[in-house]
């Protein structure tokens, strides 16, 4: 960190005190952490903590007049600047940006040289810090996807998973993270970015008390006739038609090739150009040619990217090309610069999910993930009936076909039901939900149960900006207070999910309204109800108690 904020003052005082206070591409180019190229999202930017830096030059003594370079991020992040209004006012500042772009500044460092001290630099670094641990960190940066990461791998090895704990943890959150990341190829983990067809890789269903075998699986179902008569006709259950969607999708290089061609165009077209490792030593930078459909590698007199371009240095990789390659064939007759075309394909397996051609029939089709939520509410024997059997990890495929109850039913060139294994199944349960007193111990044995701890999933209070910080700090005190609580324990503890509710009210709204019925609750009949109800609160406001 230290030496990027010295770059950044080298650059600073170059503009003010050698260039009159304007920016020079040429002279940042030769900056080691700041470039000169335009910036047009978040991830050209440097990085710390999870933020994106903004640099920023501001001359104050002309009027209020800000010099900037316009290619320099504005955004959602930390802004870096360097004010100047004459040789006995400057100062260093580290700034916040919201997503609605209000300004928060953090600090401001008067300099009375060239550049700040070592101790002045550290003391705004140990600022910049403790605000970062005091707020939401983006969930890439903050190490949340490591975190997303064990889950993933622990479904892909299980097939099947519970995500178990307290009320309001982000059960339902993290699995539906977990399935984007699933469905993706690890590309995403946020549910909304994902194209339309990958968002139908992901089912979604809550069970309740009255769900049953035919609203999951299959059974007889009132439709309208030709006639305007009301008929009983065999119907698929939302499951089925889950499976059979999930068994229709066939392996198909090109469709999965053009996919991961169609992202790759995209990421280069956000960041400008992508730096790709070659596979005998060195690096080497891609960008799309002029028409944007295909890719160019070019040398220029000056840095990547800028300035004019060499003659005869430039290579040039069309879709049919790459796509050639990727089957093992060479890309043009002759052969010429595939290594450079290898190269890029191994990138797009590493950034854009692209599943390597030779295991597209062992990675089967695409992966689908079926998330069950509130499993443990509905009566499972009922809904799954014999499909106990065949969502069995050991029996995914045809060796764990089963007949269906209304299989005589069926159209005729319905298949035979099994569960592919491409087929993935999270479901969640409240550990604590006194409505349910014993999980159907078949279909225990069937998947593997992970509890999840509130802190597992406290990225999702980011959603409250300025009010994050205050948010951790009363959950994790009440939890604390919780667990300590001779009559409660762990499971007990209150998720951020409740406390996304402070994004509308007051904590003491939140406190009267959400968490005291629930404590409450949890303590009917105990000793000290009342006694404990006023120590979680004190904890909860952050108040010594003398209890």
């Amino acid at each position: 960190m230290k030496p990027i904020f010295t770059e950044f003052l080298h650059e600073a005082a170059f503009a003010f005190h050698n260039n009159g206070g304007a920016f020079d591409v040429e002279h940042s180019r030769r900056n080691r952490y700041i470039t000169g190229m335009k910036k047009k999202t978040a991830d050209d930017a440097p990085r710390v903590g999870g933020f994106p830096l903004h640099w920023n030059y501001m001359l104050t003594g002309k009027g209020g007049n800000q010099t900037r370079e316009d290619g320099y991020m504005n955004i959602v992040g930390v802004n870096v600047g360097y004010i100047y209004k004459d040789d006995k006012f400057q100062s260093l500042t580290v700034s916040f940006y919201s997503k609605n772009k209000r300004r928060e500044q953090l600090e401001a460092i008067p300099v009375e040289a060239d550049f700040p001290t070592d101790e002045e630099i550290q003391s705004i670094l140990i600022k910049f810090w403790e605000e970062v641990d005091a707020r939401y960190v983006p969930a890439k940066d903050q190490g949340v996807d490591s975190e997303v990461e064990k889950y993933v791998q622990a479904l892909k090895e299980s097939k099947n998973v519970i995500f178990h704990g307290a009320p309001g943890t982000g059960k339902t959150f993290l699995a539906k993270m977990v399935a984007a990341d699933i469905v993706s190829n690890g590309a995403t983990t946020d549910l909304t970015t994902l194209s339309p067809d990958l968002q139908s890789h992901i089912g979604f269903v809550q069970f309740h008390p009255s769900y049953d075998y035919t609203d999951f699986v299959e059974g007889l179902r009132p439709v309208d006739g030709d006639n305007g008569q009301i008929n009983i006709r065999w119907q698929p259950g939302v499951f089925y038609k889950f499976i059979n969607a999930a068994r229709e999708q066939k392996s198909n290089p090109e469709a999965t090739f053009d996919a991961s061609w169609d992202r790759l165009l995209e990421l280069i077209d956000s960041k400008g150009f992508i730096i790709v490792p070659n596979a005998l030593r060195g690096e080497f930078g891609v960008e799309l040619n002029i028409t944007g459909d295909g890719l160019a590698t070019r040398t220029y007199q000056s840095e990547y990217g800028q300035g004019e371009w060499l003659s005869g240095k430039g290579r040039f990789y069309s879709h049919n090309q790459m796509y050639r390659v990727y089957r093992g064939l060479p890309g043009v007759p002759a052969g010429g610069h595939d290594n450079y075309r290898k190269a890029i394909l191994n990138y797009m397996i590493d950034h854009v999910g692209l599943i390597l051609y030779n295991k597209l029939d062992s990675a089967s089709q695409a992966s689908y993930v079926f998330i069950i939520d509130e499993i443990n509410r509905g009566e499972l024997g009922k809904i799954f009936g014999e499909l106990f059997y065949s969502i069995d990890p050991g029996y995914r495929g045809k060796k764990g076909t089963v007949q269906t109850q209304y299989a005589n039913l069926h159209p005729k060139d319905t298949p035979e039901f099994y569960v592919p294994e491409n087929v993935y199944i999270i479901g969640t349960m409240n550990d604590i939900d006194r409505s349910v007193d014993t999980f159907d111990f078949a279909m225990r044995r069937r998947f593997r149960f992970l509890n999840i701890d509130p802190k597992d999933c406290s990225s999702m209070l980011g959603e409250l900006k300025e009010k994050t910080a205050e948010a951790n700090m009363r959950m994790n005190r009440l939890n604390k207070a919780i667990i300590e609580h001779p009559e409660l324990n762990e499971n007990y503890q209150i998720g951020p999910a409740y406390f996304l509710e402070l994004a509308t009210l007051s904590p003491e709204q939140l406190w009267q309204d959400y968490l005291e019925p629930l404590l409450k609750e949890y303590l009917r009949g105990t000793v000290d109800e009342d006694q404990a109800i006023e120590r979680f609160h004190e904890a909860y406001e952050g108040v010594a108690s003398e209890n």
